[in-house]
């Protein structure tokens, strides 16, 4: 029963995860960020373009869910861009599981064109993420308005 459980668990988070709005998506650069957490946690996602935030949140155990699109002000876009610095984040390459043992995961991706790099890290790896500090924070930052105010 345990193994069920787990099993309909991670094909529930894996579906979540590849789920994405073809029309938010735009050819130009994107960011998602998100987190993943061991049982009854749940994940959230934001994805970020330059005319959009899409969040999603949901909670495993009890299939809650959450979604809000919002409107990127061009200000807060040029912001945010402005901490990206492409070989620093490409030179970081970080694939940690820490929800494997029940822990917490988050991850950033960056697409822009045929440009796509993906880091997926925990806590512990704060040291190997100080070279893109600034990004983590503002993108954690933006993350964590929508999760507060998601209200599940």
């Amino acid at each position: 029963m345990k193994t069920f459980l787990l099993a309909s668990l991670f094909l529930l988070l894996w579906a979540i995860s590849c789920n994405k709005d073809k029309d938010l998506e735009t050819p130009g650069l994107t960011l998602v960020v998100g987190s993943e957490c061991g049982l009854c946690t749940g994940s959230d996602s934001l994805i970020i373009n330059e005319y959009h935030f899409n969040y999603r949140k949901m909670l495993s155990c009890d299939h809650h869910a959450y979604s809000k699109v919002s409107h990127m002000e061009k200000s807060e876009w040029d912001k945010l861009t402005a901490s990206i610095d492409f070989d620093k984040f490409n030179n970081i390459h970080l694939n940690t599981c820490n929800v494997c043992v029940d822990g917490c995961d988050q991850w950033i991706t960056i697409k822009n064109g045929s440009y796509f790099h993906k880091i997926r890290f925990g806590y512990q790896d704060s040291a190997v993420l100080q070279p893109i500090k600034v990004l983590v924070h503002q993108l954690d930052s933006l993350r964590e308005i929508y999760w507060t105010t998601s209200g599940i």
